[in-house]
């Protein structure tokens, strides 16, 4: 995690959300800021979907350089819950 107060004002550290093309956004029918549970081991954070048409079909990008997603640690896969 970069703890330095300076890089937790970086571009980076505010983009701690689950990444996601638009149309599987829509295949889900979920919209962007929709609250999702993402769990990783026994750990468990909240973030919010966001847009991002860089990310393929079947894939989720999170940024994990971040204090938000720290509990996940270097987990080697993730579970994604929406929340409703």
């Amino acid at each position: 995690v970069r703890r330095a107060s300076s890089l937790q004002r970086t571009r980076d550290h505010s983009l701690a959300a689950v990444h996601m093309n638009v149309e599987q956004l829509r295949a889900l029918n979920v919209k962007a800021g929709d609250s999702v549970r993402v769990v990783a081991n026994t750990e468990e954070v909240r973030l919010t979907f966001a847009p991002d048409d860089r990310v393929l079909d079947g894939c989720v990008y999170i940024p994990m350089g971040s204090v938000a997603t720290a509990p996940l640690g270097g987990a080697d896969y993730i579970e994604l819950k929406l929340v409703r």
